[in-house]
Order: C-alpha cells, then sequence, then structure tokens
C-alpha cells in the first residue's frame, strides 16, 4: 500500500506482463444498530456487521493483535468513551475467504446536558469521520488512498415512552462532479422509531491534486452532516 508506482511488471517462469497495481479491492462494511432508550434515557441494544475485503482483513489484523477478545473489546470501548460492549460474538475470523461477521450488545451514554424536556442526541454513534482528514488549503500532490470505500451504516432508535420526535436530520445527498464519490444521508420516522441509513462510497483511490479542493469539501459536508441531532421533546 506504501508504493507509488501505478503498474508492476510479472517476471520469473511466467509470460511476462502489466498488471495495475491500483486495482484494489474496497474497503466494504455493512452495520446496523438496533437500539431503545431506557428510563434513564440511555441507550441499550445490538449491533452486528458484515465486513469484506479490505475491512474483514482491517478487523482481522487488528483482532489478533491483542492477546484475547477481551483486550479488543476493550480497545474499542477507549475509541468510543460512552460506549460499553457485551457478549462480543466473532465468526469468520479464520477464514479470508467468507465475510467477517460480528455481533455484540451495546450500551450507550448520551450527553443530556440539555434542558429535562428536551432530549437532543447524535444518531451516528460510530461516525465515519470525526474531523476532514484534509486541512491543507492546497496540496501539490495527488491524493492516494489505500483502497477504495464503500461503507453502509443503519441505526434504528425506538422512541421512549413520554417523548415526541421534535426533529431528525435532513436527507441529503452528494457527489463528486464525475461520480467518483457519493454519500448518501436519509433519515426518517416509522411506527416510533427514528431510522438513519448512511452510504458511503468512494470509488477510485487516486484522485489528482486539481481534484483535492472538491475532495476536501465533499469530505467536510460528511463530517458536519454526521453531527447532526435529533431532538425529542416530552409529550
Amino acid at each position: 500500500l506504501r508504493c507509488l508506482n501505478h503498474r508492476g511488471r510479472v517476471i520469473g517462469d511466467v509470460p511476462e506482463r502489466w498488471i495495475n497495481l491500483m486495482d484494489h479491492k474496497p474497503y466494504n462494511s455493512f452495520e446496523i444498530y438496533q437500539l431503545l432508550f431506557n428510563d434513564d434515557l440511555a441507550l441499550t441494544g445490538e449491533y452486528s456487521s458484515r465486513l469484506n475485503d479490505y475491512a474483514a482483513y482491517e478487523v482481522r489484523k487488528d483482532i489478533r493483535q491483542h492477546d484475547s477478545i477481551p483486550q479488543y473489546v476493550e480497545k474499542l470501548e477507549s475509541n468510543m468513551p460512552n460506549l460499553k460492549i457485551l457478549n462480543l460474538s466473532v465468526e469468520g475470523l479464520d477464514s479470508i475467504h467468507t465475510s467477517l461477521n460480528l455481533s455484540y450488545d451495546v450500551a450507550y451514554g448520551i450527553d443530556l446536558s440539555s434542558p429535562e424536556e428536551l432530549v437532543y442526541y447524535s444518531p451516528v454513534i460510530n461516525p465515519y469521520f470525526k474531523k476532514n482528514p484534509f486541512t491543507l488549503e492546497d496540496r501539490e500532490y495527488p491524493v492516494e488512498l489505500p483502497y477504495p470505500i464503500q461503507i453502509q451504516q443503519m441505526y434504528y432508535f425506538s422512541i421512549p415512552e413520554g417523548y415526541e420526535v421534535l426533529e431528525v436530520p435532513r436527507p441529503a445527498v452528494v457527489r463528486l462532479p464525475d461520480n467518483s464519490a457519493s454519500f448518501i444521508y436519509q433519515s426518517g420516522i416509522t411506527d416510533d422509531v427514528v431510522n438513519v441509513t448512511l452510504s458511503l462510497f468512494i470509488n477510485r483511490s487516486l484522485f489528482v491534486h486539481e481534484e483535492y479542493a472538491s475532495l476536501k469539501q465533499f469530505l467536510q459536508i460528511i463530517t458536519d452532516k454526521q453531527k447532526e441531532l435529533v431532538v425529542l421533546k416530552k409529550s
């Protein structure tokens, strides 16, 4: 992944040929959070994910770098201080030819510093980007990502008894001019459940320096959108 050449030459006891070193498998991740509020307005529920290609590779590598599954859980919780993980199940850890599937029970505390009659919370518990990775005003060199990205997240929040939804983030669709990347944010309310779905697709891993400003703006929109809040009001 650190190689700056876009092509490589196959040599040896085989017919020589050029191969494309940029033709990577994507980082492919699909996650579901199903959560409900308890009497203290903390969130509890279930998490599940299906990881393929580089997403599965990266998580398999991360798990194996820890001495045990409990240590891996501690690492996940340290990255999200308000999160508590219980009963982690891992399927497909030892096979690179299948999906890597994770599931666990989750408890998540939210900030209740708002007035008691109103509850504000971000529905995106695990954002793609906590901040924009691109901070330079200008860039002279291309942007080379390790791989294309295909990430989808689905969040379901059961509305607590005695509350109604005052506001949810608006849906949004953002695309780069040539459709090389897209971000889709969908939200709604169905049968007293707030649902939010996010989809991020970055279809290539190389962006020339002339595309830097558009890519930076694209990621800033995503970063800002993931911070938007759901507002609940006592009914």
